[in-house]
Formats: structure tokens, C-alpha cells, sequence
């Protein structure tokens, strides 16, 4: 999807067949502004280890889903039964969450 060209026009699928919703992720604090206001549905935090990212740190959903709920866009926050991506990234084993029977799932921010 390209949203702008070089000259500054539209080139945009919205109101195509091929139209969908579309998210960005938001890694650190800074692309929040950046998704909105370059037209994305909205944002999700992709990282299943708390405290890996400024997005993917539970202590910021609340903001993210008041920040998402004051711009009309999606706040999807990415959530699983631990976290391991040694194999992908091999310098990541201090972001490793293990599941805790599952406890780890547990979150009541937004």
C-alpha cells in the first residue's frame, strides 16, 4: 500500500476492491502520531513479551487504546501464552517470558 507519492498526491486503494483495514506496528512511542496520521485503521504492538517494546510494554496499553478510542482508529494489542524467538533472533533470549500455566496471558489494563 502507498499511501503518497513523491509529488504529494494520493495514491491510495481506499474505496477499491482491494480496500481492507490496515495496521501499523507501533514499536516505540513515536510511530503512535506517525500511524495516524498517515491514514492506517490502526496499531498493533506485534510482540508478545511485556516490556520488549514501548508497544509491547502492558504498562502503555492503556494510552495506546485512549490515544486509538480519541482518534477513531484500532488498538490491537498482541498477546500470547509466552514468548520465545531465540530461532528468529538468537540475541533475544532476555525477552523469553515463559508460560506460567498460562498466567502470563493474564492482563487487565484496557
Amino acid at each position: 500500500m502507498k499511501l503518497l507519492v513523491e509529488n504529494g498526491s494520493q495514491d491510495s486503494i481506499r474505496g477499491t476492491a482491494l480496500d481492507g483495514i490496515f495496521l501499523g506496528l507501533v514499536v516505540d512511542r513515536i510511530h503512535l502520531e506517525q500511524l495516524i496520521q498517515s491514514g492506517f485503521d490502526g496499531y498493533y504492538t506485534y510482540f508478545a513479551s511485556d516490556q520488549f517494546t514501548y508497544g509491547s510494554s502492558m504498562r502503555n496499553w492503556a494510552s495506546l487504546a485512549a490515544r486509538a478510542r480519541q482518534s477513531n482508529v484500532l488498538f490491537v494489542p498482541s498477546i500470547g501464552p509466552g514468548y520465545d524467538d531465540v530461532r528468529i533472533r538468537p540475541w533475544n533470549a532476555k525477552n523469553t517470558r515463559n508460560r506460567r500455566l498460562g498466567a502470563y496471558l493474564v492482563c487487565s489494563c484496557c
